[in-house]
């Protein structure tokens, strides 16, 4: 009997120190990728920040960055890295490319990188890494291209257009569309419906420069995406809805209002 509960408890023991030591084991394993991913992420912000003295930017350590920092080491960082604000930029003219990453012209601030190395080795961005950055940034290739492409139609139409009060409209330089594909004229078509208003030109019918800089502003804001992401025939549908209801509204007031004056 004694044998029999010596070999139980012996049994008992020995399953909870492997438990035990499985899962400390498990936990060190854990941890010691932890720390190899936050050196990586150092690794990169003690290279910016080379760049950091005599007012230096982001851009000029592209070179670098893109050489000594292999692409392992891009896949696990990069997004996290541009989410504690490393200005990584998608160029609209392109696509994405993990082996040519590029940096905005942005002055680094030595301070700044010290506070985010400082998050990282301390575990507070942990959960930032290992997002796929192909996909993540992907995304935003669209929307980057339609900001883009408004900014240019807003300086190089908008900007050298005019307005007339007496009919209400504006007039842009002849053959505009000339310099733009039919895919782009249908991605800027609603927006370029919403901003064809006075409210961009001075008493002259001339375009106020104070104006459309601000509006340049907006769209980098991404004051104007939703317009940007709307189809034209379906900004068209609505419009038509509305037109109608508004007229079946006034035929009911107009009836109501010869009943009122029968009674």
């Amino acid at each position: 009997m004694d044998s029999i509960v010596y070999s139980l408890l012996s049994g008992g023991i020995g399953a909870i120190i492997g438990t035990f030591f499985g899962a400390y084991l498990i936990i060190l394993k854990q941890d010691k990728a932890k720390r190899t991913t936050r050196k990586m992420a150092i690794k990169a912000i003690a290279l910016f920040n080379k760049y950091s003295k005599k007012d230096g930017t982001f851009d000029l350590a592209e070179q670098e960055f893109n050489s000594t920092i292999s692409l392992a080491e891009k896949r696990t960082i990069l997004v996290a890295l541009h989410k504690l604000g490393i200005p990584v930029i998608i160029k609209p003219d392109r696509d994405f490319s993990i082996e040519k990453v590029s940096f905005d012209c942005v002055k680094i601030d030595r301070d700044e990188l010290t506070a985010i190395s400082n998050q990282i080795e301390k575990g507070l961005c942990d959960h930032l890494f290992y997002t796929d950055p192909e996909t993540y940034f992907k995304e935003g290739i669209r929307l980057s291209t339609l900001r883009f492409l408004a900014k240019r139609w807003t300086n190089e139409v908008l900007l050298n257009s005019s307005y007339d009060e007496e009919t209400k409209t504006v007039y842009y330089p002849n053959n505009w569309f000339a310099k733009y594909s039919w895919g782009e004229r249908l991605s800027l078509a609603v927006f370029k419906v919403r901003v064809s208003l006075n409210e961009y030109f001075d008493a002259d019918g001339k375009s106020a420069k104070d104006k459309i800089d601000q509006l340049i502003k907006e769209i980098d804001r991404g004051l104007w995406d939703n317009c940007l992401y709307w189809d034209i025939e379906a900004y068209q549908s609505i419009q038509s809805t509305n037109n109608l209801n508004n007229q079946f509204s006034s035929l009911l007031q107009a009836k109501k209002e010869e009943t009122v004056q029968v009674v």
